[in-house]
């Protein structure tokens, strides 16, 4: 009797573990769709080329760029989530998962004019969700749902045909900083998201977890049930 109680409070709670350990990509998109992103994307895991849509820092108080990545290593000295060189709209800059030259750090390039490097350390080997808001003049930057650091005078718009997963040069239709992992999820919003979106984006997107650490958090918590019983 006291097996099958157990067992049923197990089936219950590995359910409501699950319900709120799944939500994921679905998630984090109904979340961001809340805030009208004008770009959404998901599963880019090569770099490419898309039109992202034209924004300006005058609307809404800025420009937000939303990214939840896995990447597993560095490659190159530069890596870009977004950028173009040689833009024909908005600004050639990008968005940096590490700062050249292996800075280690997130960053924002206005190429040919600055490196813009942060001093919060980038994170490699986890799905990890990093916003930047571009305001006219810095750029604020959040990392898992907490506001990081600002970096002053390194606003800039990006807009149009731009490369996702790297920074696409118009001029020679090449790439420079490419970006070896997963964007899970890109957006792009023509407005300042507050830092309470931001938080909440995040808390939107739990990854789902291996039907390995489901089992050992299932386990772990039969056996505290079964302690408790037992006293």
């Amino acid at each position: 009797m006291r097996f099958s109680v157990v067992a049923t409070s197990l089936l219950i709670f590995a359910a409501s573990v699950s319900s709120v350990m799944g939500q994921g990509v679905a998630g984090w998109q109904a979340s961001a769709e809340s805030y009208s992103p004008g770009f959404l994307a998901t599963g880019i895991s090569e770099p490419m080329q898309m039109d992202i849509g034209m924004y300006e820092v005058a609307t809404d108080g800025g420009v937000t760029y939303e990214f939840i990545y896995n990447v597993p290593e560095i490659m190159g000295a530069s890596s870009a989530f977004m950028g173009s060189l040689s833009a024909p709209d908005g600004q050639s800059a990008g968005l940096k998962l590490d700062q050249w030259p292996n800075s280690g750090t997130f960053g924002v390039t206005a190429f040919g004019v600055a490196d813009y490097t942060s001093g919060t350390a980038h994170i490699v080997g986890a799905d990890t969700h990093v916003v930047f808001v571009a305001d006219g003049t810095d750029m604020a930057i959040y990392v898992n749902g907490a506001f990081a650091e600002t970096l002053p005078a390194a606003s800039i718009e990006l807009g149009g045909l731009t490369g996702i997963g790297h920074a696409y040069n118009h001029g020679s239709d090449g790439s420079v900083d490419p970006l070896d992992g997963t964007l899970i999820g890109v957006a792009v919003y023509d407005s300042a998201l507050s830092a309470d979106a931001i938080s909440a984006n995040f808390a939107a997107y739990v990854p789902e977890p291996s039907a390995g650490s489901m089992m050992l958090v299932v386990v772990a918590a039969g056996l505290a049930m079964i302690r408790r019983r037992n006293r």
